[in-house]
């Protein structure tokens, strides 16, 4: 399988997935790290209000078990520890799926992840 290396662009800061994921990957930059600049790009432009919800504990437990399976040796895939956002079109298991609409506000939350997420 090939992937091309696409620009991440997280409010102002870009680099490429496959930097990142190689940093991660070489124990350059740990998962953990790599979460915590961009929680800090969200916070910083959060007047912007480019992300409806952050769930920033269930990803920095998430980033601490990367690092942690990292550290023992374990064979992880190749972008473990990449940060992602799914824009609020697609379902996520657990959240509600606004589209960006208010009236949606009281919505059932999605009961699986859409595909393009899981």
């Amino acid at each position: 399988m090939i992937f091309a290396a696409s620009p991440v662009i997280v409010l102002g800061m870009t680099m490429l997935i496959s930097d990142v994921a190689d940093a991660l990957a070489s124990g350059q930059l740990s998962a953990r790290d790599h979460l915590e600049q961009c929680l800090a790009a969200i916070d910083s432009e959060d007047g912007r209000r480019a992300f409806v919800t952050v769930n920033a504990e269930e990803a920095r437990r998430n980033a601490d078990h990367t690092d942690m399976l990292h550290k023992a040796g374990a064979t992880l895939p190749a972008f473990a520890g990449v940060t992602l956002s799914v824009k609020d079109l697609f379902d996520i298991a657990g959240e509600v799926t606004r589209a960006g609409s208010r009236v949606l506000d009281d919505a059932a939350p999605a009961s699986v992840d859409a595909t393009v997420v899981a």
